[in-house]
């Protein structure tokens, strides 16, 4: 709906405007419908600057008060250098494979009939079968990798070090914090809050709350649970998942189970610390 699609795009200069400053140049990722809609830029449809697509997506002729922007979407850009100098690059949400594509891949990958392997123990289309999950997973991790670093992070110096490139991503943050030692090896990450309004899950609050810079090094489970208004007792079972645990360690803390008196409790890694102080 066009509502929706203005109202992200709204979403987005604001998550621009607040991750970076003026005169800094950045690369903007999001979907290609809006691209095709004339939604990104945010000039208007019909304005004549969409007449030439490479002043917004090669030459930051994209501006939002002094940001110079490029623009991309998913499916589109593996490869490019056109942004090496970029300072910020925003993901917004990321690039999936579609299901079918998927399970077609997954089949001619093993060799498969249709009557056999991962197709054939489907009932619909929406049916988890661990090839297909694999393969879409990889997929959407891949993508996310290369265009991830389309920026200054793709330019070395004469001792091979990167240049320094801040990633902006807009996503599942449970999903994306339990790869991204995997893909982002010693990253430091910081989470945000939600738009007001928006939903979240238990664990992306846990997260959210734990990414406070003001939060000691050692915090209770109980006061955790003060924090986003639940019980501990009430909520701990659902929320330690091994994914959450990932999520944990990708923002720099782990999780302490203690029976009896005092409780378990949240404490900074050593590495932190260290570097807090």
């Amino acid at each position: 709906m066009a509502a929706n699609k203005r109202h992200y795009v709204s979403f987005m200069l604001d998550t621009i405007k607040a991750h970076m400053k003026p005169g800094e140049r950045g690369l903007v990722v999001c979907k290609k419908i809006l691209f095709d809609d004339e939604y990104v830029p945010n000039w208007g449809q019909g304005d004549p600057r969409f007449d030439d697509p490479t002043n917004y997506t090669e030459r930051y002729g994209w501006d939002i008060e002094g940001r110079k922007l490029c623009a991309t979407h998913w499916g589109a850009g593996i490869g490019s250098n056109s942004w090496r100098d970029a300072d910020v690059v925003f993901l917004f949400d990321q690039f999936h494979l579609p299901k079918t594509i998927a399970v077609a891949t997954v089949q001619g990958l093993r060799g498969h009939r249709a009557n056999e392997g991962d197709l054939a123990s489907m009932t619909t289309i929406r049916s988890k079968v661990p090839g297909v999950q694999i393969i879409s997973s990889g997929h959407s991790l891949r993508w996310l990798k290369q265009i991830a670093l389309r920026g200054r992070g793709r330019s070395y110096d004469a001792n091979g070090v990167c240049g320094k490139q801040r990633l902006v991503v807009s996503c599942d943050p449970k999903a994306f914090l339990g790869c991204v030692e995997l893909l982002f090896p010693s990253a430091k990450v910081r989470v945000v809050a939600a738009a007001a309004g928006g939903k979240t899950t238990l664990a992306a609050s846990l997260i959210q709350v734990l990414s406070r810079p003001d939060l000691p090094a050692k915090v209770s489970a109980a006061e955790v649970g003060r924090l986003i208004e639940r019980r501990w007792g009430d909520v701990s079972t659902r929320v330690l998942t091994p994914e959450f645990i990932r999520s944990l360690q990708a923002i720099g803390w782990r999780y302490v189970q203690v029976r009896g008196r005092g409780g378990s409790y949240f404490e900074r890694m050593p590495d932190e610390l260290s570097l807090a102080a």
